[in-house]
C-alpha cells in the first residue's frame, strides 16, 4: 500500500492492523494541484474483507470511517483552458452525468462516516459534522 499511494499524491504516517478484517491509517495527506487534504484517522476494511462485505450486501458496518478532515482549496495559478464537450447546466444534470459512477461507488462503499470535515478557501471556512 505504501508503495502505490505516493504516485497518487497520498501519504500517511502510520499503518495499523485492527484484527484480520480492518486497518487504520493515521496522518493521511493527499496533495493535488487543486487542494491539500489532511485526515487525522481513516479506518477501513482490508481488501479481502471489503470485497466479502460488498458482495454479500453488508451495509450496516462502516466500510470507511474517517475522523477529522481538513481540506485547503488552492487557488489556481492560471485560468485553466476550457475542455471540449458540454458542461452540465445545473446540479441535477451533473448528477445525471455521474449516475453510473455514483452507482458503482454506492455498491462498493454502501456505508461510510466522517466525524468532521472543514474546507477552507482564503479566509472562508465551511465545516460539517
Amino acid at each position: 500500500m505504501r508503495m502505490a499511494l505516493p504516485e497518487e499524491g497520498v501519504s500517511f504516517e502510520e499503518y495499523e492492523r485492527v484484527g484480520y478484517s480492518r486497518f487504520v491509517l493515521k496522518g493521511v495527506s493527499v496533495d493535488s494541484p487543486q487542494a491539500t487534504i489532511e485526515v487525522d484517522r481513516l479506518e477501513a476494511y482490508s481488501p479481502l474483507a471489503w470485497v466479502w462485505n460488498a458482495v454479500r450486501g453488508n451495509d450496516l458496518d462502516s466500510f470507511v470511517a474517517v475522523g477529522k478532515v481538513d481540506v485547503i482549496v488552492l487557488e489556481p495559478e492560471a485560468e485553466p483552458e476550457p475542455e471540449s464537450g458540454e458542461v452540465p447546466a445545473n446540479l441535477l444534470e451533473a448528477v445525471d452525468v455521474a449516475k453510473e459512477s455514483l452507482g458503482l461507488v454506492a455498491y462498493w462503499v454502501p456505508h461510510a462516516s466522517i466525524e468532521l470535515i472543514e474546507a477552507r478557501l482564503d479566509e472562508q471556512t465551511l465545516a460539517a459534522k
